[in-house]
C-alpha cells in the first residue's frame, strides 16, 4: 500500500516541528555539551531553517522529498543525540 503524500501545508508544519527539534537539540547542548557537539547542532539547525525556508516559498516535488529525507536523517541524528549516544 502506498503512503498518501503530504500536503505542502503538512511539510511546512512538519518542517517547523523539526526547526523547533533542532533548536530544543541545541539548547540542551549549549546547556552542556562539547564544542563539536554544539557545532553539528548548529548545522543540522541551519539545514532545518533552509528546508523550512524552502517549503514555505514553495519547491518541486524532488526538492520536497529531498527535505522530507533530510528531516528524517535529522530526526535519527537528534533522537540519538538525545538519547545520550554519541
Amino acid at each position: 500500500m502506498r503512503q498518501e503524500q503530504d500536503t505542502p501545508t503538512a511539510q511546512v508544519a512538519k518542517a517547523k516541528a523539526a526547526l523547533e527539534a533542532a533548536e530544543a537539540n541545541l539548547r540542551n547542548l549549549l546547556a552542556g555539551a562539547r564544542p563539536q557537539e554544539i557545532q553539528q547542532a548548529m548545522a543540522r539547525l541551519d539545514e532545518a531553517n533552509a528546508q523550512l525556508t524552502m517549503l514555505k516559498n514553495g519547491a518541486t516535488d524532488y526538492e520536497l522529498e529531498q527535505a522530507r529525507s533530510a528531516m528524517l536523517v535529522f530526526r535519527s541524528q537528534s533522537d540519538l543525540t538525545h538519547n545520550g549516544y554519541r
